[in-house]
């Protein structure tokens, strides 16, 4: 999580998510009239339960959050790659179309942008 105008970059704690998920969860089910006093009494609960040796609802999150970001997505071995996928030759006509299309494109930036400096640069030598 970054402050907007700060050049200081705050990181959520590892499975620090996953408990206020569970807190809302159980908020939202129980609609208690002292929320403070519900939140204090629910992380007493995960906190015994820890301690009894049970299951760690921060340290479950923060394994469930490191497969998610770090593991490479499952793939069916059946499924072949996008690349491996055959194409027609209406298809592969249009991919050429447009490849040429972006190409023309990209040059005709370049020969705008290069026209640009050279009259900034005989604009420049025409004050010197």
């Amino acid at each position: 999580m970054a402050i907007p105008f700060s050049n200081t970059h705050l990181r959520v704690p590892a499975g620090f998510r996953n408990l206020l998920e569970g807190l809302a969860r159980e908020v939202l089910r129980a609609q208690p009239q002292d929320v403070v006093g519900f939140a204090a009494e629910h992380f007493q609960a995960l906190l015994e339960e820890r301690e009894r040796g049970r299951a760690d609802p921060a340290e479950w999150g923060a394994r469930l959050e490191d497969v998610f970001y770090n593991e490479p997505p499952c793939r069916d071995e059946e499924e072949p790659a996008p690349e491996e996928l055959p194409l027609g030759e209406e298809e592969l006509e249009k991919r050429r179309r447009a490849a040429v299309k972006i190409q023309a494109a990209y040059r005709g930036f370049r020969a705008r942008r290069e026209a640009k400096q050279l009259r900034e640069a005989v604009s420049q030598e025409s004050w010197a």
